[in-house]
């Protein structure tokens, strides 16, 4: 898709559509000795905010890939704890742990299906409300 650099926002692009219709907006920052950032969001405050995040890191010396937290679901964080707890032979009460992270991905599918990056304050706020309300047998 033909991209055309947007007025009075470095980074930010807008992603246009054959027939000449806006799609998204881009955001691309490439700094040497960064890795290269590209992203596309619906709207705008969006990507400014992104763009400001992005550059707050790098100029703060911060060499975090954001790509890596949009990889990895909190199902595949819960995966391999139960492996590290597992294969530690010398810890007290391993099989408990153990039992306690798979039944917490088994009660909680949708929220251990979403990627660490897009997990919110208020999700696990509802989590934690959820687990609260369930009485222990």
């Amino acid at each position: 898709m033909p991209t055309r650099k947007l007025k009075n926002h470095n980074y930010v692009y807008e992603r246009i559509s054959s027939d000449g219709r806006l799609t998204a907006y881009q955001v691309r920052i490439r700094t040497t000795g960064f890795p290269d950032f590209v992203k596309s969001f619906d709207d705008l405050a969006e990507a400014d905010a992104k763009v400001i995040q992005v550059l707050n890191d790098r100029n703060n010396d911060s060499r975090r890939d954001y790509r890596a937290a949009e990889l990895k679901s909190l199902g595949d964080v819960i995966d391999a704890a139960i492996r590290t707890i597992g294969a530690d032979t010398t810890r007290k009460g391993r099989g408990e742990d153990v039992c306690r992270l798979w039944a917490s991905r088994r009660n909680n599918s949708g929220l251990c299906a979403t990627p660490m990056a897009f997990i919110s304050h208020e999700d696990w706020e509802d989590w934690k409300n959820d687990r609260l309300d369930v009485p222990i047998a």
